[in-house]
């Protein structure tokens, strides 16, 4: 499996607009690696999740891993409303 070095090729950057999306508790939400800052484990890319509560700048999100339910911390820059 690769790493994130060829995931992060050809992306666009994130406006300022992406920064500053603001989220809701019960929201769901793709998870997309938009910048090289604060970046999750390769294999939550493209999954889908659900906003638990904001973390300071972030959100706590749960995300089923198989058959376990795990909970990740993320910025707002790396997520997406579905």
């Amino acid at each position: 499996m690769r790493g994130t070095r060829f995931k992060m090729q050809g992306k666009i950057k994130p406006t300022v607009n992406k920064f500053l999306e603001e989220f809701q508790p019960g929201e769901k939400v793709h998870i997309d690696f938009s910048s090289h800052t604060g970046v999750p484990n390769p294999k939550f890319q493209g999954r889908t999740g659900t906003i638990l509560t904001r973390r300071g700048n972030g959100y706590e999100i749960q995300v089923t891993d198989m058959d376990a339910v795990k909970k990740i911390y993320l910025k707002p820059e790396h997520l997406k409303k579905a």
